[in-house]
């Protein structure tokens, strides 16, 4: 469930759109609660955890529940499996080929398998205008900017899973192959708080910019008959401040998270702490080292100036200082024993 009294989303030429705050935020307070339009589970997760709700199959005191007729989903229990008892009557028989079908396309399963949950909860809306699902076409695909193979192997994986699903169900190629981008680009990571398990779709908290240096963060976590994504206040948060997430790990030096940002987000991190030079940003020491001077207490930062100097030259003064080093700890042993 969103909560429009604490953010707006406006559009900027810069940021794209974006949240600001609606109201102060102090440290800890919750910012959003949000459902998923659609969570699958992973291929390697799908035995252990409940299709519905995600919570673990180790944990009940009962014999999970599964569909005897794909053996693909399993469920902790019967309230679980009657809440998508009528969903699932539209994707047990493609679910019985998802592999064979992941395999002949070279398709990851687990996006083939969130496509379809995705096109049955669609088709599962009773509003005409398909309210719901229209939000998530209205977020970002970067199609465009996509490796033309792996378009073409998932147009191959699509077609073959049209073969398999109920008419109702059904949506062009070409709509599928840009929800699959969507998916790609938007989703988040559901774990069971130490392995992955599994991906959603959450369509309000994907509109929230990346940065570096969040004033908030996102945990999953288990709440009624679905996972359910949280956004908290790392720091307290002014009306008007905008709110940010980040979308990776922040521990990596500033070239990595650029890397990987461009490479599976497609854009350029321009936030306050990729932008601030390198010796005054928090970012020095991850990508600076310590002095070898052990007196000297301050961190080595690498500029473009350290790679013109040649190799050897460096290994030539580092030996003759390691020379020097040995040569005064000998003429101390010696005084110590005369």
């Amino acid at each position: 469930m969103a909560e429009p009294d604490n953010f707006q989303i406006s559009i900027s030429q810069t940021k794209g759109r974006f949240f600001y705050a609606s109201k102060t935020f102090s440290l800890g307070e919750q910012i959003l609660l949000e459902a998923p339009y659609f969570w699958v589970p992973t291929e390697k997760a799908q035995k252990n955890v409940c299709d519905v709700c995600s919570k673990s199959l180790k944990t009940i005191l009962s014999l999970p529940l599964k569909c005897t007729a794909c053996s693909q989903v399993f469920y902790c229990s019967e309230t679980c499996q009657n809440h998508w008892k009528n969903g699932h009557v539209y994707e047990c028989k493609a679910l019985s080929n998802i592999i064979t079908i992941s395999k002949a396309a070279d398709v990851d399963s687990g996006l083939l398998r969130g496509l379809l949950r995705l096109m049955i909860k669609r088709s599962l809306e009773t509003d005409l205008n398909k309210p719901h699902y229209l939000k998530i076409l209205d977020l970002v695909s970067h199609i465009d900017k996509t490796n033309e193979k792996w378009i073409n192997a998932v147009t191959s994986g699509c077609q073959m899973l049209l073969e398999h699903v109920p008419e109702e169900v059904k949506i062009p190629v070409t709509e599928m192959v840009s929800i699959c981008c969507r998916i790609n680009a938007n989703s988040h990571g559901i774990t069971d708080g130490e392995e992955y398990i599994g991906y959603g779709l959450f369509a309000t908290m994907s509109l929230m910019n990346h940065s570096c240096f969040p004033n908030a963060s996102f945990s999953i976590g288990h709440r009624g008959l679905e996972p359910m994504l949280s956004v908290m206040a790392l720091q307290p948060i002014n009306q008007g401040d905008e709110i940010t997430v980040s979308y990776i790990d922040l521990y990596q030096p500033r070239s990595e998270r650029k890397k990987l940002l461009l490479e599976t987000k497609h854009f350029e991190c321009a936030c306050s702490r990729c932008s601030e030079p390198l010796p005054e940003s928090v970012d020095r020491l991850l990508e600076g080292f310590t002095c070898i001077n052990r007196k000297c207490k301050g961190t080595m930062i690498p500029t473009d100036e350290l790679t013109s100097i040649p190799q050897p030259e460096i290994s030539k003064k580092l030996r003759k200082k390691n020379n020097k080093k040995r040569k005064k700890k000998k003429k101390k042993k010696k005084k110590k024993k005369s």
